[in-house]
């Protein structure tokens, strides 16, 4: 009996030490880019480089002075926030219509969305482009707002079709019986019952928003610029200031990071519900 706890115990620091090395290669990265943030421009570049300094923020003031990354950040909140809310009313209302709608195209739907999400963007861009030239939408809040949101329906629309797909459809038919109507269904009934898969559709799509690089580089000037341009903007041809890259790179991180540690239970639970049935 004390081989097999001996043995347990063994196995058990095994693992222990494994994950602990799984996540320092994981956030080694983050880390170092922190580091190189908080550190002086003169450092960056030591070899062997130190470990041990005064941290210092002159690398984000000079991030946030010469790029207006505070300016930045707040397009980039409005638009992911404004994408994210209209993707995942649109998604999950298509969802629910498919999962309730009998139609012979129902069970093919759902793919055909999914393969539009796996179009890569660089595939649409030029012809997004010449389309909102000549809508006067290129550097507007609304025209990010409708490419990021048309670029993450089809996700939400797969995912939420997962979810109401294992909804017991007694709970909607009692709805129907004291007079309420599908929508009123599924704003009183189905939305609180799922607000777990709403949560992980809404952080995969605000996610998807904030980090995007090409969309934005191509359809925004200075007024609506969103931070991954503004980051990427500060490798210039004078200078590769890494420190302020970093620094950054950190406020790219940081609300995403925020969200997900936020919402993690929701995450999980609506990643894992349905996948066990009883």
């Amino acid at each position: 009996m004390n081989n097999v706890a001996k043995s347990k115990k063994i196995t058990r620091i095994v693992f222990n030490a494994f994950a602990v090395m799984v996540m320092f290669v994981i956030l080694f990265p983050v880390l170092w880019l922190l580091r190189n943030s908080i550190i002086e421009s003169v450092h960056v570049y030591d070899r062997p480089p130190a470990l041990f300094f005064t941290p210092t923020p002159s690398a984000y003031v000079r991030a946030f002075y010469f790029q207006h990354l505070f300016g930045r950040m707040i397009n980039s909140i409005i638009i992911s926030i404004f994408a994210t809310s209209l993707a995942v009313l649109l998604g999950s209302m298509a969802a629910y219509g498919v999962t309730r709608f009998h139609s012979p195209l129902n069970n093919y739907l759902p793919f055909g969305f999914l393969f539009l999400r796996m179009l890569p963007s660089i595939c649409v861009l030029l012809p997004v482009f010449l389309m909102f030239t000549k809508m006067r939408m290129v550097d507007t809040y609304r025209g990010l707002v409708f490419i990021y949101a048309a670029g993450s329906v089809p996700t939400v629309i797969w995912m939420m079709w997962g979810f109401f797909k294992d909804l017991p459809r007694e709970i909607e038919e009692s709805a129907y019986i004291d007079g309420v109507g599908y929508f009123g269904t599924f704003i009183k009934i189905i939305i609180p019952i799922t607000t777990p898969a709403f949560a992980s559709v809404g952080i995969l799509a605000f996610t998807g928003s904030w980090n995007d690089y090409i969309m934005a580089t191509v359809l925004t000037r200075f007024r609506t610029m969103t931070l991954p341009p503004a980051v990427v903007a500060l490798i210039n041809n004078t200078e590769l200031a890494w420190d302020q890259i970093s620094a950054g790179g950190v406020v790219l991180t940081i609300p995403v990071a925020g969200l997900c540690i936020f919402a993690q239970k929701y995450f999980v639970q609506g990643l894992t519900a349905g996948a066990v049935k009883g």
